[in-house]
């Protein structure tokens, strides 16, 4: 340290795991006067273990801000993303089903230290993901330390620490639910499931009785060529299957649900800044081609920054989504979900019709913008009318309107 006159100066160095850290401080007056980097109150480190990931999501807020270090144990699921290579993913309670994103486990560390001077945890000791990899698979159950960062929705930035089982070791259950008045079901594999198994259902209907619908987790799942079996795939946690039958007089009501921020439907990650796109998705058992006049984009991730990345956008006043194939049946109602906090004040048109060309149509137009909650266009009309097309279009001029999710309620023909 240097003296000029009534002012002192001090350079510190402190070594934290390998790294050597560098403060400056400058001190007024007397010697040992002034405040130093961290400011004049001591932050009590916090380093929380024995939670649930339920626990930890309910509960427990997790505290932001590199403040605590949290130990959490799951079932590590990749996301099919092209990040799963680097360790991140989602770390889920086999238990219960319930899940939070983690990243950084590629080139995290071994441990998590607390700097009393910044008053936070910092990172030390990077491994190579290749090293952490070769121990860790998907379906195996891991322990993980981390600290949760608020921002994309909540992430947990994890360091590993064990495997702690393997996924053979790790069994799960499917429960059926099916009315045994109509019909049964049957599977491949009674018992002993693991994550990714692939099984296959058959669904035997009695006399007079049809299928409606088969979901497997809360997704549709469509019938192979025979129209009575079904493949499924285990998930991590709970799983369920739900066999719906009805009479085969007996009209139903079905729905399509186009999600955009759930990658298991396949519509945002077709969607890369394209405009006047068609593509052909598949629902169930029924079949329906989309095109879209749009900028679209795919499901936000860490790595970006964009809010709107996790939804379609509808661009410019000109932009739209429609089906270009007629639904199978007649179109009772379409819900259309504007995200909160989309930005600007974007006007939408929902409209149903019984032509592609848009003739006898029944139509709601909805203006939204930086709301504070999801705002929900809903349109109906009578099964009588014979509605089997939709249009969604955004009507202002400079603006980006963003689109969460659509459901289309109809009767099947």
């Amino acid at each position: 340290k240097s003296a000029t006159h009534d002012t002192v100066s001090a350079t510190v160095y402190d070594n934290v795991g390998s790294n050597y850290l560098l403060y400056l401080g400058t001190y007024n007056g007397e010697i040992g006067g002034g405040t130093d980097p961290g400011g004049d109150e001591d932050v009590e480190p916090q380093h929380i273990t024995g939670l649930t990931i339920e626990q930890f999501l309910g509960d427990q807020k997790p505290t932001a801000g590199y403040l605590a270090i949290y130990e959490l144990e799951g079932v590590w699921v990749p996301t099919g993303s092209s990040d799963d290579k680097y360790g991140n993913g989602l770390l889920v309670d086999p238990e219960t089903g319930k899940s939070i994103v983690i990243y950084g486990l590629a080139d995290s560390v071994s441990a998590c230290v607390w700097d009393s001077r910044t008053q936070k945890y910092t990172f030390t000791n990077p491994q190579k993901y290749q090293d952490l990899l070769t121990q860790m698979q998907p379906g195996d159950k891991i322990k993980v330390g981390g600290v949760w960062e608020s921002g994309y929705g909540g992430e947990l930035k994890a360091y590993f620490i064990s495997r702690e089982e393997v996924k053979a070791n790790i069994t799960y259950e499917i429960k059926t639910e099916i009315d045994a008045d109509k019909g049964s079901v049957s599977l491949s594999k009674e018992s002993g499931f693991i994550y990714g198994d692939e099984v296959t259902v058959t669904v035997t209907v009695n006399a007079g009785m049809k299928i409606v619908e088969v979901k497997f987790n809360d997704e549709v799942i469509k019938a192979e060529s025979d129209g009575k079996t079904f493949k499924v795939t285990v998930a991590a946690g709970p799983n369920k299957l739900v066999v719906t039958l009805a009479s085969e007089s007996e009209k139903t009501t079905k729905t399509i649900t186009l999600d955009f921020t759930n990658d298991k439907t396949g519509l945002p990650s077709i969607l890369g800044y394209e405009t006047n796109v068609q593509k052909q998705f598949e629902f169930g058992d029924d079949v329906t081609k989309l095109k879209f006049q749009s900028f679209g984009a795919t499901k936000q991730k860490a790595s970006t920054s964009a809010s709107e990345y996790k939804y379609l956008f509808l661009n410019g006043g000109s932009a739209y989504v429609a089906n270009t194939e007629a639904v199978k049946g007649a179109i009772t109602k379409i819900e259309v979900t504007v995200p909160k906090g989309s930005a600007g004040t974007a006007k939408y048109a929902v409209k149903l019709s019984s032509t592609s060309l848009l003739e006898h149509q029944t139509s709601e137009d909805a203006v939204s913008g930086n709301n504070s909650e999801n705002v929900v266009i809903t349109v109906t009309a009578d099964e009588a009318d014979g509605m089997c097309f939709f249009n969604i279009s955004q009507c202002t001029s400079g603006k980006n309107g963003q689109i969460a999710k659509v459901v289309i309620t109809y009767v099947e023909a």
